[in-house]
């Protein structure tokens, strides 16, 4: 394929950039302020995970878990191997050196020191310092009535987003149109409303509450006219359209934690039992690890990927038992069996978007419920764990079987159950662990991974997964490829390599199979993905890295729904240069150019092109700060997308897909006037040159332009 000279522009532009940015990392050496860049070394991981999800994944559930340590630092001196595990970050063997290293000497006064600990490189230590202290944490965890008010901290936050841009689906309410066509149009107004709600008391006791509307549903009656309102009559209710809540205590002692309302379950590998945020197959050897957490309260805007109930975890000496139940309304789409007339209505798909924009989205809202009961053992003992979980769950109505060939293993009917054991183990310069787990006793999968620390400077994974096709569980989330751990083997291996203090070498391989048919896959498949990426942080205000990955699938030759079709691969290869500095103790800089290569059978292969220029401030007294981004991107198609973390208001995330032709910026501006409040400000603007219409039905948007803005607010007392 020719490149077309925009893209040799853009190519020449990119060079340019580059070069001024590796001229200006020569400069200034002071170090930079955590808030300026909070969170950056989670953009590529979150990217990668955006890559592969099929639907839009929500990582609101880590973020909170983040932004609490970014709040509430743990200490350094007195984390436990539990809690340090909690923030993702670091690897088993890192973990285990630093309570070694605590242990013979004593007290860690300054984040610098961790740098003699062997395998602790710059790179680590900037990932983990926003969420680290070396002060003692002050407190003792005893449930006390007094402490409920005198050491209470409230948190309130309300968020306004809007597209500026009329899209198709908002008619007025007297169109005659919508009158006859009551699926033409939404029924809400185009913005999105969030008010988030949190107290806590010391960490002994944490409430939160969240509710939240999305653009085109609605708030309040009257907008639409008789017809749709005899439509929607019996499901609709006011006000916003999703609410979530939890109360948590850890009174200490026997009952180490309990949980009222929304909430998390996550045990061993996630094979079994898991909900929430799991880490994804980024540059780390410990990302092919589930970090477990046992029950968590839940406090996202998401409205699917959660229990609602009551959980408790009692501790005796080494053991931790889970008991949880769980009650909740899902949406789903039903139909009457045509063989059955009158007979129970039967579940086609369940929903889990969560919106509720139109009269159909209105009408499948809650229309299923799911019961789940269970329990979990863990015993940890010095450097060995194992578990035990076990539910079981109703869903009504149930699933109708599929018919489709692809689809014979799927999930179907009402009753489900599974059991699991995981364990983990660490001797030495080894780290074992794995998980096996049961749907109603007929299928068995297992996920077994090895870590393997020969020296402080080398990391290696190696992590093996046998999900068959006919292991049906709705609620695990463990490592592969597909979104649900069936009909899949594979082997993943990681290399983490310290060439040098500054120089980083990632290397990781990932080969799969899929024994039986998919979506779009009619036949037996396989594919693979590698990815290098090579790591420079010559100081704590300097970091560049070069990064290159290849996936590579089959899928069908033709899209005729054939299931005789012959399968073709398909590749996607792309490479990587970001360069981040700071210039100054208050100002950061960040270049990224990225191209990818997408090939298809015999078609001749497609490109697309990703260069932008970050400026990052934040003034000395953490009172003020500003983020912005142009982006300049061309993709021949929507095949070859390249995604980009932006910077968004708190307990907020943006993760676009640049594709077509065209120009994106945004700026963030982040206020602090007084002690207990905060704003955020943020406007977003994407022009494409090569169309004149954006989106599609009746998210359509006449024209080239595309603008957002939020205004966000947060009192803290």
């Amino acid at each position: 394929m020719v490149i077309t000279s925009n893209r040799h522009r853009i190519l020449r532009y990119s060079a340019i950039t580059l070069l001024i940015s590796l001229a200006a990392a020569g400069e200034g050496q002071i170090p930079v302020r955590p808030g300026v860049v909070y969170l950056t070394h989670l953009s590529d991981p979150l990217e990668i995970m955006a890559e592969e999800m099929e639907d839009e994944p929500d990582f609101n559930d880590m973020l909170d878990d983040l932004l609490y340590f970014r709040e509430h630092p743990l200490s350094i001196n007195t984390a436990g191997r539990d809690e340090l595990e909690k923030l993702m970050i670091l690897t088993p063997r890192q973990i285990h050196d630093l309570l070694a290293y605590r242990e013979t000497y004593g007290r860690i006064f300054s984040l610098s020191e961790l740098l003699v600990i062997p395998g602790w490189s710059n790179q680590v230590l900037d990932g983990i310092s926003p969420f680290i202290t070396t002060d003692a944490v002050a407190g003792e965890r005893v449930f006390r009535h007094q402490y409920l008010w005198s050491d209470a901290r409230f948190e309130f936050l309300s968020r306004y987003q809007r597209i500026v841009q009329k899209k198709k689906g908002y008619l007025s309410s007297d169109d005659p149109y919508w009158r006859e066509h009551p699926e033409a149009g939404y029924l809400g107004d185009p913005s999105r409303l969030l008010v988030r709600m949190g107290y806590r008391c010391r960490d002994v006791v944490r409430a939160g509450m969240v509710a939240e509307k999305d653009p085109g549903e609605a708030l309040l009656r009257g907008r639409w006219n008789d017809t749709i309102e005899e439509l929607i009559h019996p499901y609709y209710r006011q006000g916003f359209d999703f609410y979530s809540g939890f109360l948590m205590i850890q009174p200490g002692g026997a009952f180490k934690r309990i949980i009222i309302g929304d909430y998390h379950l996550q045990f061993g590998q996630g094979l079994t039992l898991w909900s929430g945020f799991s880490n994804v197959k980024a540059m780390d050897v410990s990302s092919s690890r589930r970090y477990a957490t046992g029950i968590k309260p839940r406090a996202s805007a998401s409205e699917a990927g959660f229990f609602r109930g009551g959980a408790v975890t009692v501790n005796w000496k080494k053991l931790d038992v889970s008991i949880f139940h769980s009650d909740d309304k899902v949406d789903a789409r039903t139909v009457q069996p045509d063989d059955k007339p009158g007979a129970e209505l039967e579940i086609t798909s369940l929903a889990d978007d969560g919106l509720h924009r139109t009269v159909s989205e209105i009408s499948r809202k809650d229309r299923a419920r799911v019961r789940l009961t269970g329990t979990n053992l863990t015993y940890k003992r010095d450097r060995f764990q194992a578990g035990i979980t076990g539910f079981t769950s109703t869903l009504q109505p149930g699933i109708k079987k599929p018919s489709e060939p692809y689809k014979r293993f799927d999930i179907y009917g009402s009753n489900q159950s599974a059991m699991g054991a995981d364990y983990q183990y660490h001797f030495r310069k080894l780290y074992l662990f794995g998980e096996c787990a049961t749907h109603n006793g007929i299928a068995w999968a297992l996920l077994q991974g090895l870590m393997f620390f020969p020296d402080p400077r080398v990391s290696i994974s190696v992590l093996f997964r046998h999900y068959p096709a006919g292991y049906r569980n709705m609620f695990q989330q463990s490592f592969g490829i597909n979104e649900r751990s069936a009909n899949e083997r594979g082997i993943y291996t990681a290399l983490s390599l310290l060439v040098h203090k500054s120089w980083t070498l990632y290397a990781q391989v990932d080969t799969y199979r899929f024994p039986w048919l998919k979506y779009q896959v009619h036949g037996p498949s396989a594919g693979n993905e590698y990815m290098i990426k090579i790591d420079h942080h010559p100081s704590r205000t300097h970091f560049f890295y070069f990064r290159i990955r290849h996936r590579e699938k089959l899928v069908n030759e033709s899209e005729t729904g054939s299931y005789t079709v012959p399968l073709r691969v398909e590749s996607m290869t792309s490479f990587r240069v970001n360069a981040q500095y700071a210039l100054s103790g208050c100002w950061v800089l960040r270049n990224r150019l990225e191209i990818v290569r997408h090939c298809s059978g015999e078609i001749p292969p497609a490109f697309g092109s990703l260069l932008y220029q970050d400026l990052q401030w934040s003034h000395p007294s953490q009172k003020y700060s500003a983020s912005t981004r142009l982006a300049i991107f061309d993709t021949d198609s929507y095949h070859e997308r390249i995604y980009a973390y932006e910077s968004d208001n708190l307990y907020s995330y943006s993760i676009p897909a640049y594709y077509y032709r065209g120009l994106r910026c945004y700026l963030l501006v982040h206020l602090r006037p007084v002690k207990h409040l905060e704003f955020w400000f943020r406007i977003a603007q994407t022009l494409y040159t090569d169309r004149q219409q954006i989106g599609t039905g009746l998210e359509e948007i006449p024209g080239d332009q595309k603008s957002e803005w939020s205004i966000q607010m947060r009192i803290r007392l």
